[in-house]
């Protein structure tokens, strides 16, 4: 009987355990993407500055101004959608700030969110 009881501990330590793995992981990957997003959306759109360009070198006519819009909207329309996914997957700890700021209770309650 105590076997028993001690594997069923050890299964419930393992899948308590392994959501916030999930959570931080996935907050990782989302994170991680958005920082390469921006930093796509960030160039091509400092690119296509025109005093840039100028500095650059480059006119209108000798730069990939098409590949680069392309390349500047399509990473900004993923940004968006990982700014929602990022969004979603901290929701609580938003919410739980918000009321943290508004002064319902203390910031530290939302550690660990």
């Amino acid at each position: 009987m105590e076997i028993v009881k001690r594997k069923q501990l050890v299964q419930a330590t393992k899948k308590s355990a392994s959501k916030p793995m999930n959570k931080a992981k996935a907050n990782y990957i989302v994170d991680i993407l958005l920082c390469i997003s921006f930093l796509f959306v960030g160039i091509t759109g400092i690119i296509k500055v025109r005093a840039v360009m100028d500095f650059l070198g480059l006119s209108w006519s000798t730069a990939p101004m098409p590949t680069l819009s392309t390349i500047h909207d399509w990473f900004g329309v993923i940004m968006v959608i990982l700014v929602f996914i990022h969004i979603i997957l901290n929701w609580k700890w938003l919410v739980c700030m918000t009321k943290a700021m508004l002064g319902k209770h203390d910031a530290k309650v939302c550690e660990g969110l």
